[in-house]
């Protein structure tokens, strides 16, 4: 709550306890073992599970920076990234102009900048109008080290300082130096924490369809309109069968970041087809990825100061996951060798193949260490024990103890999540546990049978240390004189007595000691275990990317076929076309309701045909139409099978959607200025490969201004951007006059939407008084009608009101006609 919601940051400090001189009032140390802030969670309970939480580093120029004039729009900027939770690491160079896609795109937690961007006021927009967005984020500002204190934090990785020396190689210096800033950042943070992150990953702008954040809002992606805290109603709701909280981030990695690549978007076809004809092998294999823990967090959350023992077994399971997992694909590739085919699961195969060995001896040796029965009970009553061991081995006949027996208490103490053939050590502890125990009992009913007209216990407690407690009445109690139990008598009352008894003293010490040398040894055992696992965590990470692969590449098989999706072509060009296509989200909404989704064509693209222009009634589904596209257009390029019967996807380097505005009162500006902003941002970035949609430009002002932006806007789109685009309007017909008049009609293709009212049977099924039905099916030609009238009635206009609207229309007679 106070981290994700609030944005603040949680400090937190333990108690540490000292040796203090004699006399001293020096109280324990509380140092700071850990500064939580939203991008720093590694293990906190309200960490998303099917979300990223990424911490980004933004370097921008330092002559930039020193500069009070506006910064250029091609100024490089350095970008870092790391997930600490899983241990993911990016970086990339970038400009000012292009940042926040990027930046959207990740979507991080927390952003670190540079303390000279604070007085510049850069996340305020005045250093860089485009960067005012940075506002929607939590920023910190931190003082950028120099790029060359990178070898300063080569513990951090796992692989040698060299390897990973040698995968920034080519990085520019800005990049590193963001890259630098995480690293210390983290290292602050969390002190003592041995977390270890992958090798940075080098990304480009020229990898992923560029899709900015109010595409991204217009679109649904992620976030609902009517709520943005639910995923309800979005892109990634809908497709999403992914069966692990890996799974289930990698898929919103994909979507957020759509391939450019026609190869890679062809890989990722060719694995959904293979699990589409395959069922039984799909459900086999997403029956066993199930089962699979969140490995790359739970290894991560080991290398905190304090971890959880339970780790260690989620790890071990998870291994043996793998296992199963590494059989059922082995078992395929070789049915696929006996039919003389290639199996296309063999680079996955060679993935677990390689790391097995090693997991599984890992697996094995926790498996022999931990008692995951005591562990599970520990959890179920007692809580987990996290960082410290238990105390002392757990076996059958000290279960016998705890069951009843007089010594339960004392057993209990010595209960452990180890096996004593943890290691050797632990063996001869047990024994000598075994011991003590046995002459606890003796002792114990030694002094009972002295006394058994008494209550006589063994006790340990810190104003007395090891002593035997004695009561009863006053009158069974009797003399002092007469108790046979030797030793120093303390404050004796008419029904206590408290007696220092050397023997039991003795044996009380030897207790000690056995506890004393198990915490040592268990310690030591499980430091161990831990090292091993962390040592292991690329070879264990490496196989779950390569399971979470699986995993969305089978969930999108069984999504097409649920939802009746085809595979797509995918070209190189700038081809768009889409046989009876429909809108995912939308068509999830009716099935819910029993209704059926229309669906339509689209042929869009060359230079023929670059434009659609689309008219026709609100609600009659223009936006619908236009939206459905471009969602079509982005599963394509995820690798996913597509809603429609046929498609034909030209890759699309950037998409681009004004879809309704709002004011913005915090920045203060108006609506209309909302969506010049956004209409402008279209203008100058779309290529000829990008794809824009539209829909109603120019409607926040009059009229005439209206009209004029409206044609500016299609007729830059025709001329300089070249892209392909979807335009739905209401000024139809009086844009098809303008290009018409400016010979530029020939290269947009005219649409409408219409509503119905020339069937019986339609009449016969309104509702609400409605005369009238919404026929959705685009077809050829421009509307000469928007039936606003109508769709005011239906949305329950009052009757007057409505009788003016109409008076008021009838005498500014037919506009067709104007």
């Amino acid at each position: 709550m106070m981290v994700g919601d609030l944005k603040k940051t949680v400090v937190l400090l333990d108690q540490v306890p000292t040796e203090v001189a004699a006399g001293s009032t020096e109280a324990d140390k509380r140092p700071v073992t850990r500064i939580i802030t939203a991008g720093t969670l590694v293990s906190e309970s309200f960490l998303n599970s099917s979300e990223n939480s990424f911490i980004a580093a933004i370097h921008f120029s330092n002559s930039h920076l020193e500069s009070i004039e506006t910064a250029p729009a091609n100024s490089p900027v350095g970008v870092a990234w790391l997930d600490i939770s899983v241990g993911s690491f990016y970086y990339q160079l970038t400009t000012v102009s292009e940042l926040m896609n990027e930046i959207v795109r990740i979507n991080p937690k927390e952003v670190l900048l540079d303390s000279a961007a604070k007085k510049l006021n850069v996340v305020g927009g005045d250093w860089a109008p485009q960067l005012s967005e940075l506002s929607n984020f939590m920023i910190t500002y931190k003082k950028f080290p120099s790029s060359t204190s990178f070898v300063d934090y080569m513990s951090r990785f796992n692989q040698p300082p060299a390897e990973v020396l040698y995968s920034v190689k080519d990085a520019d210096e800005k990049s590193i130096s963001a890259m630098c800033v995480l690293l210390k950042y983290m290292t602050e943070n969390l002190p003592g924490s041995i977390i270890k992150l992958k090798t940075p990953e080098h990304q480009t702008t020229s990898e992923y369809m560029k899709i900015d954040s109010t595409t991204r809002k217009s679109l649904e992606l992620f976030e609902s309109t009517q709520n943005s805290e639910s995923v309800r109603g979005t892109l990634y709701n809908v497709i999403d069968r992914t069966v692990t909280q890996s799974g289930a981030r990698l898929l919103r990695s994909w979507l957020s970041s759509p391939l450019l690549s026609v190869e890679k978007i062809k890989t990722r076809q060719d694995y959904v087809e293979y699990f589409l004809e395959r069922p039984t092998l799909t459900a086999r294999l997403i029956h066993s990825i199930e089962k699979l823990d969140d490995c790359q967090r739970t290894v991560q959350k080991l290398g905190m100061q304090k971890f959880d023992v339970m780790d260690l077994v989620a790890v071990s399971r998870s291994i043996s996951t793998i296992a199963d997992i590494h059989r059922l694909v082995t078992g395929e590739i070789k049915a696929a060798e006996k039919d003389t085919s290639i199996s296309i699961l063999k680079e996955w195969y060679h993935i677990l193949d390689k790391r097995l060995p090693a997991l599984q001896k890992l697996s094995k040796s926790i498996d022999k260490s931990i008692n995951i029965e005591v562990l599970e009970a520990d959890s179920n009553d007692e809580g987990l024990v996290e960082g410290e061991p238990g105390y002392g081995a757990i076996s059958p006949e000290l279960l016998e103890l705890q069951r009843g027996r007089k010594a339960k208490r004392e057993a209990a103490e010595f209960r452990s999540i180890l096996k004593p053939t943890a290691s050797k050590k632990l063996e001869k502890l047990d024994l000598m546990q075994g011991e003590y125990l046995s002459e606890m009992e003796q002792l114990d009913q030694k002094f009972k049978t002295l006394h058994d007209n008494l209550k006589v216990s063994l006790k340990w407690a810190p104003q007395y240390g090891y002593h035997v407690h004695i009561s009863g009445t006053e009158s069974k109690l009797g003399s002092i004189s007469n108790l046979m139990i030797d030793g120093h008598r303390i404050k004796p009352t008419k029904k206590t007595i408290v007696i220092q008894n050397e023997e039991w003293i003795q044996l009380g010490l030897k207790k000690d000691y056995i506890q004393s040398k198990r915490e040592a040894e268990e310690q030591t055992i499980l430091n161990k275990l831990r090292e091993s696992a962390l040592l292991l965590a690329d070879s264990l990470r490496e196989c779950c990317v390569a399971i979470d692969e699986m995993d969305v590449t089978s969930s999108f098989s069984i999504l097409a076929r649920e939802r009746s999706l085809v595979r797509p072509t995918i070209t190189d060009d700038d081809a768009l076309c889409i046989t009876s296509g429909r809108h995912m989200t939308v068509e999830a909404g009716l099935y819910s309701t029993g209704s059926q989704f229309v669906a339509n064509d689209c042929d869009l693209g060359g230079k023929e045909n670059p434009v659609w222009m689309i008219t026709g009634p609100n609600m009659g589904g223009k936006s619908t139409f236009i939206r459905q596209v471009a969602l079509i257009t982005v599963l394509a390029q995820i690798g996913c099978y597509v809603p429609a019967s046929s498609a034909t996807i030209g890759i699309v380097d950037r998409l681009f959607c004004r879809i309704g505005a709002g004011d913005d009162l915090y920045r203060g500006r108006s609506t209309f200025m909302v969506e010049m902003l956004e209409t402008g941002n279209i203008l100058k970035h779309a290529t000829s490969r990008s794809l824009a949609i539209l829909d109603e430009v120019g409607r926040g002002t009059s009229g005439r201004d209206g009209l004029a932006v409206s044609y500016a806007t299609i007729a830059h789109l025709l001329d300089v951007s070249k892209c392909r685009c979807l335009y739905a309007t209401h000024f139809g017909i009086e844009l098809a006059d303008l290009l018409a008049k400016n010979s530029k009609g020939h290269n947009i293709s005219f649409y409408r939407t219409s509503i119905r009212s020339d069937f019986e049977e339609q009449f016969a099924n309104a509702k609400n008084g409605m005369d009238f039905l919404f026929d959705h099916k685009l077809e050829k030609g421009i509307s000469q009608n928007s039936h606003g009238l109508r769709i005011a009635a239906l949305a329950g206009f009052p009757a007057s009101a409505l009788a003016v609207a109409n008076s008021v229309w009838d005498g500014l007679g037919n506009p067709n006609n104007q």
